[in-house]
């Protein structure tokens, strides 16, 4: 039964629930009744719903690790009726969706800003994984060499990271560099430079600068609020998490100053952090990099205060971004040996303890302020964004998944950007 259902979409077996995602978006915009005028054209739409159902529902129940009961044997755990019965039913649902809806939904999906970014990581951070692995498991023999076994043995965590990490990328070999192509063009690159107003009548204040009329791009914000989490299990060696989100989009007035104005705080943020790489005479690229950030924060936040502007990052700033910084900036000073001429230079270590940052500080952080009375406050702009972000933000909204390395890298990519 199973392999009808695997030819009707015209994915191999061993397809995962991305793959046929992608694919049933792809055929159900082309088999929809409404577009397609094919005498089987509903019936056809009505197997592809359920092929897509019954699919999801078996590499669902294959990966998702069961952690509320545990079942005596298969047949209690998976009935293969109940299962093809309840995917009938969503896809007799899902082949009422207009074909509007299913069309945005997955233009949505492909075209938005999100994708990119996304996948923008996805690709930078699969190639900074063979350098990584490297290093976490080169560092410790060089240190044990230079300071001895009893090092050696409290930096092996390194490699527990490391083996998880190749593991990670001997089992998805096949796809690691194969994650989709890049929509964005050569004449998208362009309109980042064209400042025009895109209406000569504008029907609303710019938010950013008071005493403007809204006659530019507007700044496009999204949300999102966890409904469900799935983990799921691969194997022994590979796990991940899933969720469940609702989202919702904020589209902010902007004029032309403004836009003007934060296109010039990302140029000089990028500016200031390439020239204090490059040019700051601080013996380790780690001093080198948060001189360039501070560098960057102060005069991207000069610039808004002499152009009366309004930064559209400061919904980043929250207390738990600050109590994070703080902990981080305490962990590079305690490594770091100040020399004459106000020459700062880290130790070895200090790298190594970065990553662990990077990996466990936003969880454990996390687990240690929830004792806290304030604790739901801790994640809420810290300057007022108006009254539908600030609403958002109160109903359990965020910009971005609190999870490892992700906490990290996300926001600050949008803070450049």
């Amino acid at each position: 039964m199973l392999e009808n259902y695997y030819r009707i979409l015209g994915i191999p077996a061993d397809a995962d629930e991305t793959t046929l995602k992608k694919t049933f978006r792809r055929l159900a915009l082309k088999f929809h009744p409404d577009v397609n005028n094919a005498p089987d054209a509903n019936q056809r739409f009505q197997e592809l719903c359920e092929a897509y159902e019954v699919l999801l529902r078996h590499i669902k129940y294959q990966t998702i690790v069961h952690t509320d009961r545990q079942y005596e044997n298969e047949e209690d755990a998976y009935s293969y009726e109940d299962v093809i019965r309840e995917a009938r039913a969503a896809a007799h649902k899902r082949a009422r969706m207009k074909y509007e809806k299913m069309k945005a939904e997955k233009e949505l999906f492909e075209q938005s800003g999100l994708r990119e970014v996304v996948l923008f990581f996805n690709y930078a951070g699969r190639f900074l994984a063979f350098p990584l692995v490297i290093f976490l498991f080169g560092f410790p023999i060089v240190i044990a060499i230079r300071e001895g076994l009893e090092v050696f043995f409290i930096l092996l965590i390194l490699w527990i990271i490391g083996g998880f990490l190749l593991l990670q990328m001997i089992s998805l070999r096949k796809t690691w560099f194969r994650q989709g192509k890049f929509r964005w063009k050569v004449k998208d690159f362009y309109k980042l430079f064209d400042f025009s107003p895109i209406t000569d009548h504008p029907n609303s204040d710019c938010y950013y600068c008071k005493g403007k009329k809204a006659d530019s791009q507007p700044h496009k914000l999204s949300f999102h609020k966890i409904r469900e989490i799935l983990i799921q299990n691969h194997g022994v060696y590979q796990h991940s998490v899933g969720y469940k989100r609702k989202f919702k989009d904020v589209v902010i007035p902007r004029g032309v100053k403004a836009r003007k104005v934060h296109f010039y705080q990302s140029l000089i943020k990028i500016l200031s952090l390439g020239l204090s790489l490059l040019f700051v005479p601080f013996p380790d690229i780690i001093w080198r990099f948060c001189f360039g950030l501070f560098a960057g924060l102060y005069l991207s936040t000069m610039l808004t205060l002499i152009t009366r502007t309004r930064s559209k990052v400061s919904y980043l700033l929250n207390y738990f971004l600050l109590i994070k910084v703080s902990i981080w900036m305490m962990v590079i000073i305690s490594q770091s040996t100040l020399h004459p001429g106000f020459i700062l230079e880290s130790t070895e270590y200090t790298f190594f303890y970065l990553v662990i940052l990077t990996f466990f500080g936003d969880m454990i952080l996390d687990l240690i302020l929830k004792l806290t009375p304030f604790y739901k406050h801790l994640y809420q702009p810290i300057f007022p964004q108006g009254p539908v972000i600030d609403r958002l933000f109160r109903e359990g909204y965020q910009n971005y998944l609190d999870i490892p390395v992700w906490s990290t890298v996300y926001p600050l990519f949008m803070w450049f950007f």
